[in-house]
């Protein structure tokens, strides 16, 4: 049994990486972050929050319930870590939400986009029972 390989495995950076990466990040009610470049990182924090990255081997990551995470770039990863969250990504990203069971433990899943009929660009919430829904 082969063992399936993360889409977001990063290759090593070379130092000519660094000067098109980007970090940001923000944290409240309804914040945004936004990275664009090669390896950027988009963090952010709080209900409503939104993180988007555009470049290749980024990672969206986003936390607060009905947060937004969407990874535009190649080999990049969206996270949302909240209840009724949304998450997108380009063809081979990889998504991640999490929903509650009804005994209140919470639950990561993960998809693949162009895998399991998941497709490029749409947003995903899971249902009450932790299946991707198309939004």
């Amino acid at each position: 049994m082969t063992k399936n390989k993360i889409p977001n495995e990063i290759s090593p950076k070379k130092d000519s990486d660094s000067e098109n990466s980007s970090t940001a990040e923000s944290s409240g009610y309804a914040s945004t972050a936004g990275s664009s470049g090669n390896y950027s990182t988009a963090g952010s924090s709080g209900y409503y929050s939104t993180a988007v990255s555009s470049g290749n081997y980024s990672t969206a990551g986003s936390s607060g319930d009905r947060s937004v995470a969407s990874a535009k770039g190649k080999n990049s990863i969206a996270v949302c870590c909240g209840l009724n969250c949304k998450a997108r990504g380009a063809l081979g990203n990889a998504i991640i939400l999490q929903y509650k069971k009804e005994e209140g433990k919470v639950i990561p899943v993960m998809g693949i986009i162009g895998k399991k009929g998941l497709k490029e660009n749409t947003f995903y919430k899971l249902n009450n029972k932790g299946k991707f829904v198309a939004i």
